[in-house]
């Protein structure tokens, strides 16, 4: 009787699924190592009743995103540069 026993079988499967999203995470941490707000570091502040993300001088020299939240001035940000 050859074959794989049950046991063996069910963690077989389980380090194929840990391996699956260790390659999700690893893509991901990847993907984030290429933005622009990670490599060049944009000033986030407050201002008015929104958030910016700025990397220059200035709004009008610079680059900049705004939105609601840190975040997503950041992807703005992110937007903006491309």
């Amino acid at each position: 009787m050859s074959g794989i026993n049950t046991e063996e079988a069910y963690w077989n499967e389980r380090f194929n699924i840990e391996q699956h999203h260790m390659r999700i995470y690893y893509d991901t941490v990847c993907e984030q190592q290429l933005l622009p707000s990670t490599n060049f570091k944009p000033k986030i502040y407050k201002d008015g009743n929104m958030w910016c993300a700025l990397y220059g001088e200035s709004i009008q020299e610079g680059i900049c995103g705004f939105g609601e939240t840190p975040e997503k001035a950041v992807e703005a940000y992110n937007r903006a540069w491309r």
